[in-house]
């Protein structure tokens, strides 16, 4: 081959490969979450489980997760009364070896469970059980039936993260105050101009190039990735080239050309590195979240006032891009972490901007079976 695959990618990129190739497109278009629809009926199906409860459950894995590894399963001890632990088949202990992240995953699971129960006519009373990241229990869910909530479930199957096509205008005064008033004292909205945001973008920039060319951490992103349509089926979690965004003919040539070890090449590396130092200059600006602690019950928590964030922004045709690596990496944490006072835990990196039109969701998930426990 003449030309390399970084070349072949900004070529497909740039629209002079697309002639004639709508056809091939249509043929070979990726995996995404609608897939997986036809197999969700199968939950309602489980023994035991009433229909709405699977419903419940498959609305509260459409939380995100880093990788998309959805680090979570659910134990059922009655109809009423359910444990969510940490799967640890599914961490990644080489950006998150603390656990910290899934943490924060399995509170926006928890969130997205407790907001979908009330539309279905159940309170839902959350106990953290877990004290330790290392638990495998964290949460007792007990459930009791009450008046159905009022809240948009549109909202949780609408919920996406998008990474490209940020506006650079700052947020609107009404957004910012509604988005931060979500927990006060904890979400704190920085925009463009700042010089909070330029620090923060040339770190985050810094911290990605230094992550990546780490090889722990680029081995357990090759192994997250489902190129084939197969892989995707097979798994449910990990990240697909739609949900990376590389779609249009850049996926499809991903798809049939590139292998997972593909990944680990100095060519896959630096298109990333790339493409990542110039989405930090763009957006609106940054939000930030932090907790009081980190405990179990601080990052649940953080992880529920976060997806309770995450929910609204659609509807102001806001995206929210977590950029993370500068609370991954230790140089670039004790940096930032030195800038707050010490009873103030940074915990999301997030990357804001409006965008002119909001793509629909796309990361797969797996059946409510595969994380239910009987």
């Amino acid at each position: 081959m003449t030309t390399s695959k970084r070349e072949f990618l900004k070529m497909a990129g740039s629209g002079a490969l697309l002639v004639g190739m709508s056809p091939i497109l249509g043929a070979c278009a990726g995996v995404t979450r609608s897939d997986f629809e036809p197999r969700r009926g199968k939950a309602a199906k489980i023994e035991g489980l009433e229909p709405a409860m699977a419903d419940i459950l498959f609305l509260a894995s459409l939380a995100p997760s880093g990788h998309n590894m959805q680090p979570w399963f659910v134990k059922r001890i009655n109809p009423y009364e359910y444990v969510i632990g940490i799967d640890k088949a599914r961490l990644l202990p080489a950006v998150d070896p603390e656990n910290r992240e899934s943490m924060l995953s399995i509170g926006a699971f928890v969130e997205n469970l407790c907001s979908a129960a009330s539309s279905f006519g159940y309170d839902a009373r959350v106990e953290v059980i877990g004290t330790s990241a290392t638990d495998e229990n964290l949460v007792k869910l007990t459930l009791t039936k009450t008046t159905p909530s009022d809240f948009p479930i549109s909202r949780i199957n609408s919920r996406r993260t998008v990474k490209k096509g940020f506006q650079n205008r700052p947020l609107s005064a009404d957004h910012a105050d509604t988005l931060t008033a979500v927990w006060p004292g904890h979400i704190f909205y920085f925009n463009q101009e700042s010089r909070h945001v330029k620090c923060l973008a040339d770190w985050t920039a810094e911290a990605f190039r230094y992550q990546t060319f780490r090889d722990d951490a680029q081995r357990e992103l090759a192994n997250c990735i489902r190129l084939s349509k197969s892989d995707a089926l097979k798994y449910g979690y990990g990240l697909t080239t739609e949900s990376m965004e590389i779609t249009g003919f850049a996926g499809w040539y991903v798809r049939t050309f590139m292998n997972n070890e593909d990944v680990m090449g100095a060519s896959f590396r630096n298109q990333g590195i790339d493409l990542y130092a110039a989405m930090a200059q763009e957006g609106a600006g940054w939000i930030i979240i932090m907790s009081e602690g980190n405990t179990v019950a601080d990052l649940i928590e953080t992880g529920r006032r976060f997806e309770r964030m995450a929910l609204m922004v659609r509807e102001m045709g806001i995206a929210i891009h977590p950029m993370t690596q500068i609370l991954e990496e230790k140089q670039w944490r004790d940096q930032y972490t030195s800038l707050h006072r010490s009873a103030i835990k940074p915990q999301f990196i997030l990357r804001v901007g409006y965008l002119d039109s909001y793509p629909d969701p796309v990361s797969i998930r797996r059946p409510v079976e595969r994380f239910l426990q009987a």
